[in-house]
């Protein structure tokens, strides 16, 4: 049982170190979106 938790906390630490790569993801769908926003604006005013 001891072995079972240490795995879980071992994928928990896993998460804890994905957390600091997974931001750049949404910082990048966040610029895609802002990027398709201006070009529709574009499109749409030209």
């Amino acid at each position: 049982m001891i072995h079972d938790t240490e795995e879980l906390h071992d994928t928990m630490e896993d998460g804890d170190d994905r957390e600091l790569t997974i931001p750049i993801g949404p910082l990048v769908l966040c610029a895609v979106a802002i990027l398709i926003v201006l070009t529709c604006q574009g499109l749409w005013t030209g």
